[in-house]
This record gives C-alpha cells, structure tokens and sequence, in this order.
C-alpha cells in the first residue's frame, strides 16, 4: 500500500478475499499446496483472459492483465513444488505397480496415463507442478509402449 502499486494490490486483495471466502467452505486453503493450487487457477485464468484482450486489441486491458499477472506468477513461485526427481521415482513406482497388477490378472501390460496420474498425484506430498507430473508421465509411458 505504501509503495503504491496498484496491479499489485488489487491482486493480493483479490487473493486474499478468495481465500477468505474459501475458509467458509468444505475446502479451505490451508497448506501450500491448495494455495498453489488456487495460484495456478488464477494465473491460466490471466493467461486466457490476456489472449481474449488481445485478439480484442484492448490494450488498456492488455497492460493491467500482464501486471496481475507477474505479480501472481512471483507469488507462485515463491511457492516451492515438488522436486523433478521425486515426481519422475513415483511415476516410475506407478508405472511398475500397474504392469505387476496387470501380469498378475493375466492382462495385456497396457498401462493407462489417466491411472498413471491419479495414483501419482495421490502420492506425492506437498505443492505439485501437474505440468511437471503431466509431461513425466507422458514420457514414462511412451517409453513403456
């Protein structure tokens, strides 16, 4: 407030009222984890919202997206996630456990990159870049085939 920037303010009051609002549900950002969470929401949110001002030529819009925005991807990445090795060693974890339990059913070793995800994410503790595990897994899995 006191250095007086404006983009900057606007989106912390907007974060903070979200998270405000979000205590009063069933699911209430508690961790860093839903907070990066919420933080990516916002910063595709940005990123769609730019693209449409653009196509609309509103430049004044332009200019007060690409500031919340930089302001939010600061904030997130102050946030830290979970490290590439980890995510690579429990995908590969997965990926084995899934063509164990398929050789033991008699199954064709076809593994599925939707259970891949599900399972992987449910193991990893902490914030996660779903990038991150989504390109992981698709390598993991291309190897595999």
């Amino acid at each position: 407030m006191r250095a007086k920037d404006k983009p900057r303010l606007s989106t912390l009051r907007a974060l903070l009222a979200e998270i405000t609002n979000a205590s009063k549900t069933a699911k209430p950002i508690e961790n860093d984890a839903s907070l990066y969470a919420l933080l990516s929401k916002h910063v595709k949110a940005s990123n769609s919202a730019l693209e449409e001002f653009e196509k609309a030529k509103r430049e004044d819009l332009v200019e007060k997206e690409r500031a919340q925005l930089s302001v939010l991807e600061e904030l997130k990445g102050k946030i830290q996630v979970v490290g590439e090795e980890e995510i690579e060693s429990v995908v590969r974890d997965v990926v084995k456990q899934l063509q164990e339990a398929n050789e033991k059913q008699a199954k064709k070793a076809d593994v599925n990159v939707g259970a891949v995800m599900g399972r992987a994410v449910g193991r990893l503790v902490g914030p996660v870049d779903m990038d991150a595990v989504k390109s992981k897994v698709a390598e993991i899995v291309g190897q595999k085939e």
